[in-house]
């Protein structure tokens, strides 16, 4: 599919999840509102999928990729040191060619790929293998889904976010693979079509946190009532970051796997050389017969 092709169809696909109304229950954090606002203002100007990917890399928040300097080269080969320091195996899964990169051990390798999403997938495969379906909410660019979808090539892996982050989501996408079989792309506007579905695992990655107290509670119970999982897995600030309160509020029907506070390939800062002053918690529970 050529290019000018790809961003026709992106753009048609956001349009249809733009013109979705919010339900009342539905409210997004006044930062995220702003970065949409933004981003919404934005899409109908980019000329190729190329440029959509390079600005959500670097214009809106949707990761915390860094530029590229000698220092993040040098902290990227430290932190795979820590992940072959602490995984049996890492299979070979580099970063997106659509995106800045370090070249160590002549791969190509980002921040935000080794400290995040390929940490995040060592972890879910360390306590299983191999899951079928995957129900990842704020899922951003989709470079976790990437991943996993490298790896398991037949997985289906469910994406929710608003429609502007999708929008960026689906170029990325949609520019690492021929096809996006076994990706599906949910604006949160229409979560409630998720309802009574099943999942093997439900992913939450750094986005629980910047939520008010109204949207967490929505989501838990979504989590926790509206759908059948297996697992649930989460890496977020113990607390908001709006009003301070308890990110996850899980009932009693889960069984601890795994928990860990401040992740040390989480917690650092390479920009900085600084650990973050929230403390995190990274979390990995399975889902108990009621």
């Amino acid at each position: 599919m050529t290019s000018k092709k790809t961003l026709q169809l992106t753009k048609q696909q956001y349009k249809k999840h733009a013109a979705i109304s919010y339900p009342d229950f539905m409210t997004i954090s006044p930062g995220w509102q702003n970065q949409a606002n933004i981003m919404r203002k934005d899409i109908p100007e980019f000329k190729t999928p190329i440029e959509a990917i390079v600005a959500a890399q670097s214009r809106y928040g949707l990761n915390h990729r860094l530029p590229l300097s000698e220092a993040i080269c040098h902290q990227i080969t430290v932190t795979l040191g820590q992940l072959w320091a602490e995984f049996d195996d890492i299979p070979d899964v580099f970063d997106s060619e659509y995106s800045n990169m370090c070249t160590v051990d002549r791969h190509g390798h980002s921040n935000i790929f080794v400290n995040w999403h390929l940490y995040f997938w060592l972890r879910c495969n360390q306590q299983f293998k191999k899951p079928k379906t995957i129900l990842e909410i704020g899922s951003g660019l989709g470079e976790l889904g990437r991943i996993f979808r490298i790896l398991y090539p037949d997985i289906k892996y469910t994406m929710v976010d608003i429609p502007e982050v999708l929008f960026f989501a689906d170029n990325f996408l949609r520019m690492n693979f021929d096809k996006t079989t076994g990706f599906d792309l949910v604006p949160v506007q229409s979560i409630e079509s998720l309802y009574g579905l099943e999942y093997d695992l439900v992913i939450n990655t750094g986005s629980f946190q910047e939520m008010t107290r109204g949207m967490l509670n929505y989501y838990m119970k979504f989590i926790q009532e509206k759908i059948q999982t297996k697992h649930f897995y989460s890496v977020n600030y113990r607390h908001n970051v709006i009003d301070r309160v308890e990110v996850l509020e899980l009932d009693k029907l889960w069984n601890p796997v795994f928990e860990l506070v401040n992740p040390p390939v989480v917690n650092h800062h390479p920009a900085r050389n600084i650990r973050f002053t929230s403390e995190w918690l990274e979390i990995l529970v399975e889902r108990m017969d009621k």
